[in-house]
């Protein structure tokens, strides 16, 4: 099963993407606090048939500044890094080099554009499961 967790983001757009993932045959979840969206992934991940991915549909949502930023994301330092996708309408090379240093174990989360989420997540679970023909399909 395909599952995502939508979180951080403004309700419009958290609305869209579910609809979107919806309809490309993904079992999502739309959860508005980043704390309750660990805590729903922890949940999921406990059985192993389920592979999810909790995604972060807007990084800047998450805080003005960037310290309340960085706080908010140390919650998901006990995730797998596979697990996470930060999006951002745009990554600045300041932004990354200082997320990189305040948040190490976040350096390694999946990272992409806001309106690449979709073709990302599509890539992800097809590298993921090897399955050749959505691979195919995915890298066109």
């Amino acid at each position: 099963m395909k599952n995502v967790i939508l979180t951080e983001g403004n309700h419009e757009r958290l609305k869209i993407l579910s609809f979107l993932f919806r309809v490309s045959g993904y079992t999502v979840e739309v959860i508005q606090d980043l704390g309750l969206a660990v805590a729903s992934y922890q949940k999921l991940s406990r059985d192993e048939q389920q592979s999810s991915l909790l995604v972060v549909a807007d990084y800047h949502h998450l805080g003005r500044q960037r310290e309340l930023r960085f706080e908010k994301l140390a919650a998901l330092a006990q995730l797998k890094p596979s697990a996470v996708l930060l999006a951002a309408y745009q990554w600045t090379e300041p932004e990354q080099h200082a997320l990189a240093e305040e948040v190490p174990q976040c350096e390694s989360f999946l990272r992409c554009r806001s309106h690449q989420i979709i073709d990302f997540v599509e890539h992800h679970y097809a590298a993921r499961r090897c399955d050749p023909q959505m691979f195919q399909q995915a890298c066109s």
